[in-house]
């Protein structure tokens, strides 16, 4: 049996392992999701708090019970590391391995459609209903344009 083929989907925020969904806490997979978009790099507890719990307080003992829970999710040894290693009190280093996509749904589904409705006369002067219409036509036509 081969080595598993983990996958972090960001659009659902979901980890799979091959074909299977992975079942993980929020706060894990925020921590994994900023792991694997900053491959082999040093990251420090202070920069996992500041971008998984911005602006909370919360504990650095936090941080290493979620790195436990994450790497049980992986099978990873601390000892032997593939994916995740302990730089000795200082930080950690995420050693790649895990495939990702960001893919938003429009991208998917084709390019964005944006529904532009008519200008809604209430009352004023008619220079001002003339703008209305003028600004829902050209607003229009600027969102036909292809970019």
């Amino acid at each position: 049996m081969g080595k598993a083929r983990f996958r972090l989907d960001l659009r659902d925020e979901r980890l799979w392992r091959d074909e299977v969904p992975v079942q993980i806490t929020n706060k894990t997979f925020q921590i994994l999701r900023f792991f694997v978009q900053s491959p082999n790099c040093l990251i420090t507890k202070d920069t996992i708090l500041d971008n998984v719990w911005p602006g909370i307080h919360v504990s650095e003992g936090l941080i290493k019970g979620y790195v436990h829970d994450l790497r049980l999710a992986l099978g990873d040894d601390p000892k032997r590391p593939t994916y995740i290693e302990t730089v000795r009190g200082r930080c950690y280093r995420y050693l790649g391995g895990i495939a990702w996509e960001s893919r938003s749904i429009a991208s998917r589904a084709g390019p964005p459609r944006v529904a532009v409705l008519p200008w809604q006369y209430f009352g004023g002067t008619d220079r001002l209903r003339l703008f209305g219409r003028g600004f829902s036509a050209e607003l229009t036509n600027l969102l036909r344009q292809e970019p």
